[in-house]
């Protein structure tokens, strides 16, 4: 009796001892991050700009792959997001776009603004009141700038209409005195869809 009581509490000390080795050991970090980052969603960038009528493909980062996104906008009157992300400004403000899966949510600032104003093609000429002398024979180029807003551009394409050709003609980016008489140069200027038309009066004398 005495030595099967004897057995019997070295089985329990030997259990205890393991249990308490157990208990000891280290846990798995890679196992604990595995758990831990499993459902991670975050926007790229936190803040978003965009002019009234302008579009945007949201981007996001995930801890898994080819899951589903559940997109929304806090105030759909400023702005809308599809379903796969494209935000859409339609009024100037400030809202929150909304990316959701496994739980998590992600937010993004959406700064919607008024948009600015398209720069407008024109020319410009160099003579004052955009009015030139010339003499019969002689010829004078015509020397403009194409500009879009406050930058000129040089690759517009040009084209000259002379009201008068028994007057003056055009040659080239010239224009020829043919006789006495004043006429006009109308000069039409294109570039990226935009037209631009300029008047210059030509008044040619004898000499």
């Amino acid at each position: 009796m005495k030595r099967f009581l004897y057995c019997f509490f070295a089985m329990l000390l030997c259990a205890f001892c393991f249990s308490a080795c157990k208990q000891d050991e280290p846990v798995d970090s890679s196992l604990t991050s595995e758990v831990q980052e499993s459902s991670v969603i975050a926007f790229v960038q936190n803040e978003i700009t965009l002019a009234i009528g302008d579009s945007v493909q949201a981007e996001i980062e995930t801890s898994k792959k080819n899951i589903f996104v559940f997109w929304s906008i806090r105030d759909e009157k400023l702005a809308t997001v599809s379903n796969d992300g494209v935000i859409t400004a339609l009024a100037e403000g400030e809202t929150i776009c909304y990316a959701e899966f496994a739980g998590e949510r992600a937010m993004c600032l959406v700064k919607i603004v008024a948009p600015q104003a398209k720069p407008l093609l024109s020319i410009s000429l160099p003579y004052a009141e955009e009015f030139v002398t010339l003499y019969v024979g002689d010829s004078l180029s015509i020397n403009v700038d194409v500009k879009l807003g406050d930058s000129v551009v040089n690759n517009a394409q040009l084209e000259y209409e002379i009201t008068q050709t028994d007057i003056a003609h055009v040659e080239g980016d010239k224009v020829v005195g043919e006789k006495a008489g004043t006429t006009t140069i109308l000069i039409h200027a294109t570039y990226e869809n935009q037209n631009a038309t300029a008047i210059l009066t030509v008044n040619v004398v004898e000499k």
